[in-house]
C-alpha cells in the first residue's frame, strides 16, 4: 500500500503483518548478540555486523552503532549512557518477551539529541533504521484546541510504523506517523482496551465516539467489540 510519507510500501495488509510477526524479532541459530548496560556508554569497539544467515542484529548492537554515528557527528560527547542516544521504536510494535533481534527497516529512532547530518547517516549506514525523528519539547497531539498541534520532526527516512494491540476479538493493527502522534507501548494486557470492552459489555451502546485525538486505537477496538457506529 502506498505510504503517505515516503511513497514506498510501508503499509502492509494487517493479515500479512500479523502472519509474519511470530518470527519477526527472533534470532536464528547463527545469531549472536552482546548485551550492553544502557546506563553506561557502549564499549569502544567496531559495531557488530548483521547476522550473515538471517540479516538480523541484536538491538543493543544496533543502538551502539547509532550511538557511534551520533558521537562522530558531535550530537553526543561519548560520555552519555547508551540510552542517551534516544528511544527505539520497533516496527511493528508488539508485546515482546525478550529483547528483539532487528531485521532491516524495523527501527525508528526518537531522539532529542540527533541533528540532520547524523540522521542522514543513520538511515544510509544502518540497515535496521527506517527513520529518525527529533523529539520536540512537548507530547505530539492536540493539547489546546486554540493552538497548533505539537509535533516532533522527521529528519531522515520514514516514520510510518505500526503498533499491534490485543483485544478479545483479536489483534488490532494501528499504523501511525510517529512524528505527529504520542507513543503507545503495546503490552500483553492493555488496561484502556480492557476497560472499554467491559463498559461496552455493561452498557451496550449503539454508537461509540473516540475523541482522544490519537490514531484511533479505541475506536477500532470498539468496532471489534461489536459497535456498529464508531466516530
Amino acid at each position: 500500500m502506498h505510504c503517505p510519507v515516503c511513497g514506498h510500501d510501508c503499509v502492509m495488509d494487517a493479515r500479512e503483518l500479523l502472519a509474519a510477526l511470530p518470527g519477526r524479532f527472533t534470532p536464528c541459530p547463527d545469531c549472536m548478540g552482546l548485551t550492553y548496560d544502557k546506563r553506561l556508554p557502549p564499549p569502544d569497539i567496531d559495531p557488530a555486523e548483521p547476522c550473515p544467515s538471517c540479516g538480523k542484529r541484536f538491538i543493543d548492537e544496533v543502538f551502539a552503532h547509532i550511538y557511534q554515528v551520533m558521537a562522530e557527528e558531535g550530537d553526543l560527547a561519548g560520555t552519555e549512557p547508551l540510552a542517551g542516544a534516544g528511544t527505539p521504536l520497533i516496527h511493528p510494535g508488539s508485546a515482546l518477551r525478550s529483547a528483539p533481534y532487528l531485521p532491516p527497516g524495523s527501527l525508528i529512532l526518537l531522539s532529542g539529541a540527533v541533528e540532520e547530518r547524523a540522521a542522514s547517516r543513520l538511515v544510509a549506514e544502518i540497515p535496521e533504521v527506517r527513520g529518525v525523528v527529533r523529539a520536540g519539547s512537548g507530547t505530539p497531539g492536540i493539547g489546546d484546541i486554540d493552538a497548533e498541534p505539537a509535533t516532533h520532526t522527521l529528519l531522515a527516512g520514514c516514520d510510518v510504523r505500526a503498533d499491534i494491540f490485543p483485544t478479545r476479538a483479536g489483534p488490532v493493527v494501528i499504523y501511525k506517523q510517529q512524528s505527529v502522534l504520542h507513543i503507545e507501548f503495546p503490552r500483553d494486557r492493555n488496561e484502556k482496551i480492557r476497560t472499554l470492552e467491559r463498559e461496552i459489555g455493561r452498557r451496550r451502546p449503539k454508537t461509540f465516539v473516540d475523541a482522544c485525538s490519537g490514531a484511533g486505537t479505541l475506536g477500532l477496538a470498539a468496532a471489534r467489540a461489536g459497535i456498529h457506529h464508531v466516530i
